[in-house]
């Protein structure tokens, strides 16, 4: 990937070589393995006397200062990884300090536009460089690798086989009715069900063969109260509604045929409080935490007053949470026979971890662990909003990557960016974001990362591209809100944009379900409406269509996608250009966000989607060439001319 560090006009700039068996290569990334020997480079202002690095260990705060030799106008250094700290790894912050004719300055990097500054000798590391030194990963997680992901929200995708529902809930009798809702502050059960189930699921999987899809992640799946399942109920059955274990032992059989991998939902930081370890209302037969200090499940949670008052998830009380840390939970969920290798045995691909934040490193590191050593193949996706390397929660530093706890992440920085570049042109957050999550992640949680527009949790990828912003407005407003149908056109062509430019980064797309046919909806539970199966306008089916024609690129480029080197070679307010690069190929996602049409017109080149080499205004192409072209690609994206 390009560093996005631009020359300042006393010519600071930094490079970065991974030193392989004595070949230096060139390397955008400031992750490396414990072991590593890296090359760091920076040509200097002209007076510069000397230089050196600056570098605080973000784990017992000591500083170091590494002395640059001089090479012509370049200062250059060597580090070896293993000196800096032990097999676990480390996370570092660093800048670089000049002695000049004119004094002591050093570096500071603005978080607004990743650009490289000088000035004056501080203390602060604020806007300092990171490098994260990891644990060597060897898991083979090529299954995953380039391929398309696609989300599901069970009980609102389709129906399949007539599960009979449970006497306490609300069964819509109209698959195209609203949500039940409640204004903000309000009690809402969660109890109103469409009847969706994982025999749906299977019905459809054609369906999403045909999308390019080659990973189902499914909300959760367990025994739960509620529509949403994150109160979970019982972790070792699958619920009735959706058809129980067996539902899902046929669905991972028939996927597999498919050629598609199941990735489940994993709520290990809190139970629902009407479930067989809590069991606040007596419903099940188990004696729970809440009804007796003698319940083997009393000591997974935290009682402040018993029985009433106990630490909840955001303290919402159906979520009391668990004490992760607990041992018999931790058997529970990671032993022999607990969750985690429970499931993989019965052949999904890993796991999403809802709330990764808030479980503690050392059990992250036992379940990876437990998941790694039954299935070596397995896959451990966090949650986690922001950079998960510098993400700090209840005051400690996380260690995702450091080697033992997390595979990869849901990328939701990317999400934001590429929403507020491709609806407003804000190019710089997108290359800031880039610049700070590429830069600072190993490429094996690159090559992992779950890509998304949008998920359970956030407005509909169309609704935040054309719909009105949300703030301050009730409920009541928002279950009838739609983009008005004259900027409905515009919507559906920023979609196309916005995907096109996701597919291109490294890590796999996640498709929301029914994201593709241009569903709307605000938040939670707008953004949860049924699968609309009957659809029948053209310009959403358009849509579908644009979605399986990124899905077949993917799958026919995978030499590419999978695993190859990512460069955003050029970014503005109209234009934004992205590399990937093979072996021997590579392809370039080119992105018009303006009114006019441009032209690409490089030597020998193959478009991928719409076979032509023009890229109309507000629409995306994708090309395919040699990757030892000798020019700048971007130079050969042209205006079209008036004939």
């Amino acid at each position: 990937m390009a560093n996005y560090i631009k020359s300042e006009p006393k010519g600071v700039f930094e490079r970065i070589e991974l030193i392989t068996h004595g070949k230096a290569a060139a390397t955008s990334r400031r992750a490396f393995a414990v072991g590593d020997t890296v090359r760091f480079t920076v040509k200097a202002p002209d007076d510069a006397q000397s230089v050196v690095i600056c570098m605080k260990s973000d784990d017992d705060g000591n500083v170091s200062y590494l002395t640059m030799h001089r090479l012509s106008d370049r200062f250059v250094t060597e580090i070896q990884t293993d000196k800096l700290c032990d097999d676990n790894g480390g996370l570092f912050f660093y800048k670089y300090i000049f002695t000049t004719n004119r004094g002591r300055f050093e570096t500071h990097r603005r978080k607004l536009d990743a650009v490289t500054e000088l000035r004056d000798i501080s203390d602060s590391f604020e806007y300092s460089y990171t490098m994260l030194v990891y644990h060597d990963v060897k898991a083979d997680f090529g299954w995953l690798h380039g391929g398309t992901m696609y989300q599901i929200f069970v009980d609102r995708f389709c129906r399949g086989g007539n599960e009979t529902p449970r006497d306490d809930v609300i069964m819509h009798g109209d698959w195209s009715d609203d949500p039940m809702y409640a204004e903000r502050g309000m009690p809402i059960l969660n109890n109103d069900f469409f009847g969706g189930d994982l025999a749906g699921v299977e019905k459809k999987l054609p369906y999403l063969k045909s999308l390019g899809v080659n990973v189902i992640y499914l909300n959760p799946i367990f025994s739960a109260y509620s529509n949403h399942k994150y109160d979970t109920s019982d972790y070792m059955s699958v619920d009735e509604m959706f058809g129980g274990d067996e539902a899902l032992d046929s669905l991972i059989a028939a996927a597999k045929e498919q050629g598609i991998s199941i990735i489940l939902d994993g709520v290990f930081n809190h139970t629902g409080s009407n479930s067989i370890y809590f069991n606040k209302y007596g419903k099940y037969d188990s004696v729970g935490a809440y009804q007796s200090k003698d319940s083997p499940y009393y000591r997974w949670y935290n009682f402040t007053s018993y029985p009433d008052k106990y630490e909840c998830w955001w303290g919402i009380d159906i979520h009391p949470r668990v004490k992760c840390d607990d041992e018999t939970y931790r058997e529970y969920i990671c032993g022999k026979n607990g969750v985690i290798r429970s499931y993989l045995r019965r052949g999904i691909s890993g796991w999403r971890l809802d709330v990764a934040d808030e479980l503690s490193d050392s059990f992250l590191a036992e379940l990876r662990s437990a998941a790694s050593e039954e299935d070596p193949r397995s896959v451990i996706i966090g949650e986690v909003w922001e950079n998960a390397v510098t993400k700090v929660s209840y005051g400690n530093r996380r260690r995702y990557f450091r080697g033992h706890e997390l595979d990869s992440v849901m990328n939701y920085p990317i999400r934001r960016a590429i929403i507020d570049y491709v609806r407003d042109g804000d190019f710089m957050m997108l290359l800031q974001t880039v610049d700070d999550l590429y830069s600072s992640y190993p490429k094996w949680v690159c090559d992992c990362m779950m890509n998304i527009l949008g998920t359970h949790d956030t407005l509909r990828l169309l609704t935040a591209l054309g719909g009105l912003r949300p703030a301050n407005r009730k409920k009541a407003e928002l279950v009838s809100l739609q983009i008005p149908r004259e900027k409905l056109d515009t919507a559906y062509k920023m979609q196309k944009t916005a995907y096109a430019l996701l597919a291109s980064f490294p890590g796999v797309p996640c498709i929301f379900y029914g994201d593709e046919v241009g569903m709307q909806g605000y938040d939670d539970p707008f953004c949860r409406r049924t699968y609309p199966w009957d659809l029948t306008d053209e310009k959403r089916l358009d849509l579908r269509d644009w979605y399986a024609a990124i899905g077949r690129v993917r799958n026919d480029n995978k030499d590419i996608f999978a695993d190859g080197e990512f460069r955003l070679a050029h970014v503005d307010y109209e234009i934004a250009c992205v590399e990937r690069i093979g072996e021997k190929d590579m392809t370039v996602t080119v992105i018009n966000r303006s009114g006019k049409e441009y032209v690409f017109s490089a030597d020998e080149y193959r478009p991928l989607i719409n076979g032509s080499p023009s890229i109309h205004p507000m629409s995306a192409e994708i090309f395919r060439l040699d990757r030892n072209t000798e020019y700048s690609v971007f130079e050969k994206i042209t205006l079209k001319k008036d004939r």
